[in-house]
């Protein structure tokens, strides 16, 4: 039986390109070369960016089984369906480098539309080894912020599709996920669920006390499925409760004009710096994700590790990660709801708002540590 080699097919990696996807493979590709699996990354750099150390961010025993080949995503006019075009060439670049100039590979793991021409042309390029193809949110099957979001959604379900249907296994997230993946035709049979998982460096000791002040966190870069409009009108209605006693933080670059200029609306920039965002993280008592859409945000575990109870709507796979033991879960971005929802974290006893706190850490120890999630990626390998 030949080693273990992933062809390891992304659009970025943390923290070279910033985001959840990104974050995800960054992870991933350092487990398994932890595990002394061979693995060879296709990556996007920023045009700009200077040639890379990868030693800043890698370790020398991990980038013994790492090999990294970089590309710049193609650009050029935009149009109707430019994205996809270019995520089509993007996936063309991959393909050819990756027939080229590697032999022993014993499986593709592609994010996004990365395989997508490999998948379209494996036969002609004689290309037999499994392809596994892994789209992280799925947004375009879910709940659209505005009628300008419904419309993107509509010309990228074809595309998505196309890619799910012709891989060879799909990796979901599980839950609502898993259900959307089968909706377009993919048996469940060729579905592997498996969760996202995050670094021990994040996990936290049992807290022991909370705020006096209940202190809310938001953490995320603006997009309009975010739900940050309604969470700031949410919060301008609680403004007016004369027993509103709580605090909201602010992680990320909300554009200015979405700031509120509430003496209890703190807002703390941009922070990329992972311990810095566990400093600010630790001193709050629950994270809001009032998202439209989303797959299993990074930040829900962090938050979770880090002894955070949690306020989200239960979308994508968080509902295989927030429950009433460690949360609220909403149906909905609706801002009666999300003003409702706070109203009760905010009445929560300490004692009880205590113990959603360290049942996240106690859920995070238990299913979403990467030390072991990696495990189940290498047996997935194996079997496909």
């Amino acid at each position: 039986m030949k080693p273990m080699h992933v062809a390891f097919f992304t659009d970025g990696i943390y923290p070279y390109v910033m985001g959840g996807m990104q974050t995800h493979s960054y992870n991933l590709i350092k487990q398994l070369a932890m595990q002394k699996v061979q693995v060879t990354v296709y990556h996007v750099l920023p045009k700009a960016q200077e040639p890379v150390d990868y030693n800043i961010h890698f370790t020398p025993n991990e980038l013994h089984y790492i090999t990294f080949n970089t590309f710049v995503f193609p650009t050029g006019k935009r149009f109707v369906g430019h994205y996809l075009y270019y995520s089509y060439q993007y996936s063309k670049l991959i393909t050819q480098h990756f027939v080229a100039h590697n032999t022993t590979a014993t499986v593709v793991f592609a994010k996004g539309f990365s395989a997508w021409y490999l998948l379209a042309n494996k036969k002609k390029l004689g290309v037999t080894i499994p392809i596994l193809v892994k789209f992280h949110g799925l947004e375009m099957w879910q709940r659209a912020a505005s009628f300008t979001e419904k419309l993107k959604q509509y010309l990228l379900r074809p595309a998505v599709g196309y890619n799910l249907r012709n891989a060879t296994a799909v990796v979901s997230y599980g839950g609502n996920i898993t259900k959307i993946i089968q909706a377009q035709g993919v048996p469940l049979s060729n579905i592997i669920d498996i969760p996202t998982g995050i670094a021990q460096s994040w996990l936290s000791e049992r807290r022991t006390q909370v705020n006096t002040v209940r202190k809310f966190v938001f953490v995320g870069r603006y997009e309009r499925r975010k739900g940050l409009e309604e969470l700031n009108q949410a919060i301008a209605q609680l403004q007016h409760d004369a027993l509103l006693n709580c605090e909201f933080h602010f992680i990320g670059p909300i554009p200015q004009p979405l700031r509120l200029a509430h003496s209890n609306c703190i807002y703390c920039g941009s922070i990329t710096d992972a311990n810095e965002l566990k400093k600010i993280i630790i001193t709050t008592d629950i994270l809001i994700c009032p998202s439209y859409a989303e797959g299993m945000p990074n930040v829900i575990l962090e938050a979770m590790a880090s002894g955070n109870a949690i306020i989200s709507t239960n979308v994508g796979a968080i509902n295989t990660m927030v429950n009433n033991t460690n949360g609220w879960l909403m149906s909905t971005c609706n801002v009666s709801e999300i003003a409702i929802t706070i109203k009760k974290a905010i009445a929560t006893s300490d004692v009880e708002l205590l113990q959603k706190q360290n049942n996240s850490i106690a859920i995070t120890r238990s299913k979403f540590m990467w030390n072991t999630l990696v495990h189940r990626y290498i047996k997935a390998f194996e079997k496909k």
